[in-house]
């Protein structure tokens, strides 16, 4: 396992190196549809946790190939709000918006809808459920928004699966296939947020906590929420 996690973080570094000198957004799109057409990943025997890390690191390393100069990419942002705890797997910081993404890992076709607190995924014959993807996400830009209120105008929240899934889901929020994930970020071109993005970064890295424990913690309450 380890093994397939290092070769897929070093094909995707390679991509991000390559694509960083490349400014136009159209061609970082183009380049990364094609590589997703000639590289995947497929997983086997793995528990959901490592399932979903395995997840958030391919989402990292794709969010790593927008240009430094304007995005400012936050992994696992871990605070406290009103003495509960919550975890953002990725943070994208720019002039553009804040861009609050929560991934999922799953195969199979996934079905849901933005009201629904239970989603399903059909894999092999049978019906898993988990919990409402908008919603989980939703409760992350609401308590941002009750610790950094000046921000909460430019939150962009975004559930981006990996592209194993087959999404059927009925929604107005954005949920949407890793593939389009640099696509739909780079979709906001309007500067609205006119502070230095290394402030702003900087805020939200404030929040987290480095306690011990405290990822344990925040999977431990997740499951008897």
């Amino acid at each position: 396992m380890i093994e397939i996690i290092c070769v897929y973080v070093i094909i995707f570094g390679s991509l991000a190196i390559l694509l960083l000198s490349l400014n136009e957004h159209s061609i970082v799109k183009k380049q990364i549809n094609e590589e997703y057409k000639r590289f995947s990943l497929t997983l086997s025997n793995s528990s959901n946790e490592k399932l979903g890390k395995i997840g958030e690191i391919e989402v990292s390393s794709v969010l790593r190939i927008l240009p430094k100069d304007r995005y400012i990419v936050i992994d696992n942002l871990l605070y406290l709000n009103n003495n509960r705890t919550h975890q953002i797997d990725h943070v994208v910081v720019s002039n553009y918006g804040i861009f609050i993404i929560e991934t999922k890992n799953y195969s199979g076709s996934v079905y849901g809808s933005d009201r629904n607190n239970t989603w399903y995924q059909y894999l092999a014959n049978k019906r898993y459920t988990f919990l409402n993807p908008v919603l989980q996400n939703y409760g992350h830009v609401r308590a941002l928004e009750s610790k950094i209120p000046e921000y909460k105008d430019y939150f962009v929240p975004i559930v981006c699966f990996t592209n194993k899934s087959k999404l059927k889901v009925k929604t107005k929020s954005y949920v949407i296939q890793l593939k389009d994930l640099l696509e739909l970020i780079t979709s906001y071109n309007t500067e609205v947020l006119i502070p230095d993005i290394n402030l702003v970064a900087q805020n939200l890295i404030n929040l987290s906590i480095d306690m011990p424990g405290a990822l344990e913690h925040h999977s431990s309450s997740i499951n008897k929420r």
